[in-house]
């Protein structure tokens, strides 16, 4: 069964210079390769790095990977960029509800989505088992990625209080643990 994935891969340092033409070579190659989806090209001139962040279906992660990783290797070497060493990598199976993981919220934007108070988040988070943990206390203020909130919401049947399209892909991803939960019976 294939999976939509998204992969995130950075290079060391490079030993060739990344100049703005290399860049563009190395953009155009990632985006002429049909194997990855909406591949997001990216350097850090400063470092001397490259980067890539893009979709791929997959049937599994390791093919996920292995995938974005020949695109990746290939387009540095059109570009003349030599071929750079992998440092980061990430590979994230896609959520059905299309949630963004990597959105932080505080608690103020918690309680204003699932329409509590925010002396009731405070309540709340200060019990592990009955609230996700946050990601970072900053100053007073605590932070968490709002995918652990929907997840936590959804467990627990509660309403989020966005718009109709964050509504939508609340209802989804309960749909989606409904059919998983009938599937395991």
């Amino acid at each position: 069964m294939t999976e939509s994935y998204t992969v995130n891969i950075e290079s060391a340092p490079l030993a060739e210079k990344v100049t703005p033409d290399a860049l563009d070579a190395y953009a155009s190659a990632l985006f002429a390769d049909r194997r990855i989806a909406g591949p997001a090209p990216s350097a850090n001139l400063a470092i001397n790095t490259v980067g890539l962040t893009t979709s791929i279906d997959a049937k599994s992660p390791d093919h996920a990977f292995m995938t974005t990783q020949e695109s990746f290797l290939e387009a540095a070497k059109i570009a003349g960029l030599g071929k750079p060493m992998i440092v980061i990598l990430d590979v994230e199976l896609d959520r059905v509800d299309g949630v963004d993981r990597h959105e932080l919220v505080s608690g103020g934007e918690v309680a204003r989505r699932l329409k509590i108070s925010r002396e009731r988040v405070r309540q709340l988070s200060e019990n592990p088992a009955r609230f996700p943990p946050p990601l970072a206390t900053i100053g007073r203020d605590r932070v968490w990625r709002w995918v652990d909130v929907v997840d936590w919401a959804a467990a627990r049947g509660r309403r989020l209080a966005v718009g109709k399209k964050s509504r939508a892909a609340f209802t989804r991803l309960k749909v989606a643990k409904r059919a998983t939960t009938r599937r395991s019976r």
